[in-house]
């Protein structure tokens, strides 16, 4: 059975964050259990850290805002599935996944250009697909199949 590596970041839509209008919030992956006395019981969830970002990308022309918006709905199927991308503060090559609970991405016109926030997931660990792409120029390209 064949692995498939899932959808890229589109090439063209540059993912340089706007350093203002970017935070990450590092995930809670902590279970926390009462204690009859003493410290509280914590333990690990899970083996991976995920961190939530609300990232301000560059400015987008027309263009690529059309890609973008292209990629979200029909590639992501409207947001929900997860796909590769560059970390924009470590520059590795992460899975990520809009977040739920909210809009994926808000945007607005400052002519000529659009500013666009995305609200991601990222998982703080070198995926399986990683070894099957590389990054030319800031964007991700496919160096082997699966």
């Amino acid at each position: 059975m064949s692995m498939v590596l899932p959808p890229l970041w589109p090439a063209g839509v540059p993912l340089r964050a706007r350093a203002p209008e970017s935070q990450a919030t590092a995930g809670d992956g902590r279970m926390v259990f009462p204690a009859e006395g003493g410290d509280q019981l914590m333990r690990p969830r899970t083996t991976v850290t995920v961190d939530d970002m609300e990232l301000g990308l560059a400015r987008l022309t027309p263009a690529q805002f059309d890609v973008f918006r292209a990629f979200v709905r029909d590639d992501l199927a409207r947001a929900t599935k997860a796909f590769a991308w560059i970390d924009p503060f470590s520059g590795a090559i992460r899975k990520a996944q809009f977040r739920a609970g909210g809009a994926p991405y808000t945007f607005r016109s400052v002519r000529p250009y659009v500013t666009v926030s995305v609200n991601v997931r990222i998982w703080d660990m070198e995926p399986w697909f990683a070894a099957h792409l590389t990054t030319v120029n800031g964007f991700l390209e496919v160096v082997s199949a699966p």
